[in-house]
């Protein structure tokens, strides 16, 4: 991950045309799904990563397939709760 990730680069609240109106992101995050995973795929400058951390929606990640071949996104999922047990895990081990 490149230093300048590490900083927070927008604030966005999810609506159509977004990618249009804000700066390139290395990250999103989505909790939505639907069609705001192709909204925020469209923020995603070269390489970038899609975050998913929920379906508010209730639907399925909607996203063309054409960020990840043109633009080298990847698309993760994001489980909170996994995170925090790991990092325990790895504080307690010393690593």
């Amino acid at each position: 991950m490149h230093a300048q990730c590490l900083a927070l680069e927008a604030i966005q609240i999810d609506a159509e045309g977004i990618g249009h109106s804000i700066a390139e992101v290395c990250l999103a995050i989505d909790c939505v799904c639907g069609v705001s995973t192709e909204n925020l795929a469209r923020c995603l400058g070269e390489g970038g990563t899609l975050a998913n951390c929920g379906a508010m929606s209730g639907e399925r990640c909607l996203i063309s397939p054409r960020y990840f071949l043109f633009r080298d996104a990847a698309l993760r999922g994001f489980w909170l709760l996994q995170w925090l047990l790991r990092a325990r895990a790895a504080h307690a081990t010393g690593r």
